[in-house]
Formats: structure tokens, C-alpha cells, sequence
């Protein structure tokens, strides 16, 4: 759950740049989505994380895909999207918009879930 929310939330603005033209009073704004830079990678390792949990909670789970190996992968995604998370917003710094803290949060407690350190759902990411 925690992961189709962090995909829906690529879709709202994580940066918003402006050019101001003070001389004329004018304003340009431009509202950046998450799909895009860092974000678009964290967004596909979020679809990976996703399927990889699907398969392995599936009744027809692959034979050579073990709990344990299924665990640490999915704390490995989930890790690695906080990180790019992190990253994408370090590098917008100045222009962050309400997008990328939602998208912190959900990383945060996505990585949380991964790890069962909420609820102990360690099983559905």
C-alpha cells in the first residue's frame, strides 16, 4: 500500500522553480513532478518492489525464490528509494515543493515496512 502510494505521489509537483521579472511585476512558475531525475529511478524500483512482493506472496511463487532472499531484496529496494529519495531532494533544495516531503515520508515508512519496525507487517511492503 505504501508503495502505490509513493508512485502516486511521483505524479505531484516535487520542485518549483521560478523566474521573477520584477522590472515588470511578473511571475513564472513551473510545478516539476517526481517522474523525473532520481525520481523516475525510485519509481521503477518501486514497481520492482511491487511485483517482487506479488510474486512472492502469489500461489503460484517461483520454487527457488525463498522467504529470506524475497526479505532481504525487499529491504534492499526499499532502502534504495529512500536514498534516491534523499538525493532528489538534495538536489532541488531550494525549490522543494509539498510532492517530495510526501514522497519522504512515504520512502521513510515504506523502508519502515520493509524492515516490520511498523505494525510488524515485514511481509507486505
Amino acid at each position: 500500500m505504501a508503495a502505490s502510494a509513493y508512485l502516486a505521489d511521483l505524479a505531484f509537483p516535487w520542485s518549483r522553480p521560478c523566474l521573477s521579472f520584477r522590472t515588470i511585476g511578473f511571475t513564472l512558475c513551473q510545478n516539476i513532478p517526481g517522474w523525473r531525475g532520481l525520481g523516475a529511478l525510485g519509481g521503477l524500483l518501486t514497481i520492482l518492489l511491487i511485483a517482487l512482493s506479488a510474486l512472492a506472496f502469489s500461489p503460484r511463487a517461483l520454487r527457488g525464490l525463498r522467504l529470506d532472499v524475497t526479505r532481504l531484496a525487499q529491504r534492499l529496494l526499499a532502502l534504495t528509494i529512500v536514498g534516491l529519495t534523499i538525493a532528489e531532494m538534495v538536489m532541488d533544495r531550494s525549490v522543494l515543493a509539498f510532492g517530495a516531503w510526501i514522497g519522504l515520508g512515504l520512502a521513510v515508512l515504506l523502508s519502515a515496512l520493509a524492515f516490520g519496525l511498523y505494525g510488524g507487517a515485514a511481509d507486505s511492503p
